[in-house]
C-alpha cells in the first residue's frame, strides 16, 4: 500500500514538473523528453527512482534536441491553425 502511495506521489511530481516546464511553450519538446525518460525508468525499476533529479537530468541533457524538435512542429502546427482560424 504505502509502495502505491509513493508511486502515485511521485507521478504528480512529476506531472507539475512537466507543467511548470511547459510554461515556455518552446520547451515543450525537451519537458515531453524528460518525462518520457523519467517514467520510462520508474517502470524499470523496482525501488524508488529520485524523479526531480532524473527530470532536470534529461531535461538539461536533450534541451537543444528538443527545442529545435519543438520549432520544427511549431511552425507548420501555427501556419494550421492560423489558416483554420481565417
Amino acid at each position: 500500500m504505502m509502495r502505491a502511495l509513493g508511486v502515485v506521489w511521485d507521478l504528480i511530481v512529476l506531472n507539475l514538473l512537466f507543467l511548470v516546464c511547459c510554461i515556455p511553450v518552446v520547451t515543450i519538446g525537451p519537458a515531453i523528453t524528460a518525462l518520457h525518460y523519467v517514467t520510462t525508468k520508474m517502470a524499470g525499476e523496482k525501488d524508488g527512482t529520485p524523479v526531480v533529479g532524473n527530470f532536470f537530468k534529461s531535461f538539461r541533457a536533450n534541451f537543444r534536441q528538443g527545442v529545435l524538435i519543438s520549432i520544427f512542429y511549431g511552425i507548420p502546427g501555427i501556419s494550421k491553425t492560423a489558416s483554420l482560424r481565417f
